[in-house]
């Protein structure tokens, strides 16, 4: 049996991401091959998958246990895991060695006895749109917060640019220290010990607490720099926009999102892979 999977998923992974052959490989190993191991089958040959090999398989998968429920598996997963073998017979009439074999392991399998009612999945529990609302009202209101604490930066920075022109290498005020900050460090603060090694100036103000016009780099960080916390209303922004789950958001990259126009309005889009496919997102200014 080894040989015939082993081309099976061969010619499966050769049209497949690794993350949907990953699934398929775990599939077969908490299904068909676990019910070998149980059977004492595990010398099976593929033209013993027969219709008495089915219907026991089938059996089994009606009694499987949840690894961590201990409670019989439900109906879909039930069907995943039939799917599973079923995949790789389809694969493996692709093959001029084993197409014969595979054709007629194939025809020997039962109808599906799942029925799609039992095989549906718990549906979530859907927020209710009085909730939504309430959730966006509060976004919306972060959100507002964190533009003004970004316009307040901004000034911030103009002063500290002014205080700059008169004397440069006086950091003792925050808005100095951050205004020089962003101009030496577009792409982020040094370590303290790369600053100590590199930069004196400014060094003299985020050294130690009880030197004389100390600021501190946590300071200048919450000034020029979002928190965990500020990205939480951004993040909520997005899910309620788009509807994309949360692996998903996290996963954006700044790359993947362009600024272009759509019939003459301003936009924000992205192209999101999910499962194979590719979506389009769409995000309007108004």
């Amino acid at each position: 049996m080894t040989q015939p999977f082993v081309e099976a998923l061969r010619i499966y992974g050769s049209r497949n991401s690794v993350k949907t052959i990953r699934g398929r490989t775990n599939e077969l190993k908490v299904g068909l091959v676990a019910y070998l191991h149980e059977s004492g089958m595990g010398a099976l040959e593929l033209e013993s998958m027969d219709r008495t090999f089915w219907r026991s398989f089938i059996n089994w998968l009606d009694k499987k246990p949840g690894a961590s429920s201990g409670e019989t598996i439900q109906p879909k997963s039930r069907s995943l895991l039939f799917g599973a073998t079923s995949a790789l017979l389809r694969c493996l009439r692709e093959s001029a060695a084993y197409r014969q074999l595979a054709i007629a392991a194939h025809e020997a399998q039962p109808v599906s006895r799942w029925s799609s009612e039992e095989t549906q999945t718990t549906p979530y529990t859907r927020l209710h749109v009085d909730d939504i609302r309430k959730i966006d009202a509060v976004v919306t209101a972060e959100l507002r917060e964190l533009e003004q604490r970004l316009e307040a930066r901004d000034s911030m920075i103009r002063r500290g640019k002014e205080k700059l022109l008169a004397s440069p290498a006086d950091l003792s005020t925050i808005d100095a220290a951050v205004a020089y900050v962003a101009a030496t460090y577009p792409h982020g603060l040094p370590s303290n010990k790369w600053i100590a090694a590199n930069d004196e100036v400014l060094h003299r103000v985020v050294k130690h607490s009880n030197c004389k016009g100390f600021i501190g780099q946590e300071r200048i960080r919450a000034v020029l720099y979002p928190s965990m916390r500020d990205m939480v209303p951004l993040m909520l922004a997005l899910a309620l926009e788009t509807a994309l789950n949360a692996e998903t958001l996290l996963r954006l990259k700044w790359s993947d999102i362009r600024d272009e126009e759509l019939f003459g309005e301003p936009i924000v889009s992205s192209v999101v892979t999910r499962s194979g496919r590719v979506k389009i997102l769409i995000l309007r200014f108004h």
